[in-house]
């Protein structure tokens, strides 16, 4: 009996190369496919949110960058979600979590029918990330913890001479907690260059930020520490997948991306808003939205 055939860079199903490798019409097809992947990860997070229930506004906010970094930038295998070469994510803000789980069921982890479960009826879903589901690398839930653990995952990668990089998404919260900038030191200490940062700047329609939202790291605070600062509009997809692109080919230090968000975006009744922020959409709510994004 033939050994079975072990997955590699090679042979397992990956991301197709990012807008550094391809040229400008082929660019331009990448960008609507990543267009139409984020508008129907859209429509179930609403979806998800409004069964869990969770509020459903700073999810959509996080879709473009989980389209970005899932169908994109991500080295990993629905089929065999422990490839021990994947990529690790983080996904260090809990809030976000119905996003996380509607843009796995579109990666092919989860199934879509999966997202309509509700938590009270024993479903592995849970109101924030767990490892109980496949493709989800830690439990979230604690402020500040998400860059500890990805630091040490770019570690081993590199102690063990492996090639896969560790990503995480923070929260503005996450500036405030001191464990955030002793990992980020630690980070530029080691040149963990296998190491790469998403903070999402998530505001209002006038700017403001959301009201719970608080401690923002800026640029100039990820720079003073060494780190490769990149700065994007959140929702541009292209702009999102250039500045990851760009992180990736600068070696020697980790790298942070910092995206500016729009709360509740791509539902035009929860855009923006601040009485949306903690507010769990209703049915009626879930309908009308999803209605807006088909």
């Amino acid at each position: 009996m033939p050994a079975p055939v072990m997955p590699t860079r090679a042979n397992v199903p990956q991301v197709n190369p990012g807008p550094l490798c391809l040229d400008a019409g082929e660019f331009r097809h990448r960008l609507d496919f990543l267009k139409a992947q984020a508008r129907a990860i859209r429509r179930w997070t609403v979806a998800a949110a409004g069964h869990a229930p969770a509020p459903a506004a700073a999810p959509l906010a996080s879709v473009d960058l989980l389209t970005a970094l899932y169908f994109h930038t991500l080295r990993v295998n629905p089929v065999l979600p422990s490839w021990i070469e994947r990529d690790r994510f983080i996904l260090g803000k809990g809030d976000v979590t119905p996003a996380l789980y509607a843009t796995l069921a579109a990666r092919g982890f989860l199934r879509t029918d999966a997202l309509r479960s509700d938590q009270q009826n024993s479903t592995a879903l849970a109101a924030r990330a767990t490892t109980a589901v496949a493709g989800v690398e830690l439990s979230t839930g604690w402020s500040g913890l998400g860059l500890s653990v990805a630091v040490g995952m770019a570690m081993a990668a590199q102690r063990y001479q492996t090639e896969y990089r560790a990503l995480v998404m923070l929260s503005r919260q996450d500036g405030q907690a001191g464990a955030t900038w002793e990992a980020a030191s630690v980070a530029a200490r080691l040149d963990l260059d296998n190491l790469i940062v998403v903070v999402e700047d998530t505001r209002l329609a006038d700017g403001a930020a959301r009201p719970i939202s608080h401690g923002i790291a800026t640029d100039a605070q990820w720079r003073s520490f060494g780190w490769n600062v990149h700065e994007v509009d959140g929702h541009d997809l292209g702009a999102i997948c250039g500045g990851l692109d760009h992180l990736n080919l600068h070696a020697g230090r980790p790298g942070v991306l910092i995206a500016r968000t729009l709360s509740g975006k791509g539902v035009s009744f929860m855009e923006g808003r601040a009485d949306w922020c903690d507010r769990v959409p209703s049915a009626d709510d879930v309908a009308a939205a999803v209605q807006e994004l088909s």
